[in-house]
């Protein structure tokens, strides 16, 4: 469980957490390895470059994983054609 104080989707480094300690159940909505390279001191601007490289990778990551899901759709034979085109505009 944790506070996260000035929350930022677009730059998550600029968030505050404060991690209370406590075990809750449920999904983390988000990781905050982030925030803990910034409590281990390591340098803000090499954190932020960290975040837009990670970003990187999981953008291409988001694009190969729909890949991959078009491929096993259309692999299907029950899929229409139709449906397909849509899936790749999609991407």
């Amino acid at each position: 469980k944790c506070i996260v104080d000035k929350e930022n989707n677009e730059d998550p480094t600029m968030e505050d957490v404060t991690f209370l300690y406590e075990l809750e159940s449920g999904i983390c909505p988000k990781s905050y390895g982030f925030y803990a390279a910034k409590l281990a001191g390591i340098d803000h601007e090499v954190v932020r470059k960290a975040y837009a490289e990670s970003n990187k990778f999981a953008s291409n990551l988001s694009i190969d994983l729909k890949i991959r899901k078009l491929v096993e759709c259309a692999r299907d034979e029950s899929i229409d054609v139709g449906e397909l085109r849509k899936m790749i505009e999609a991407i």
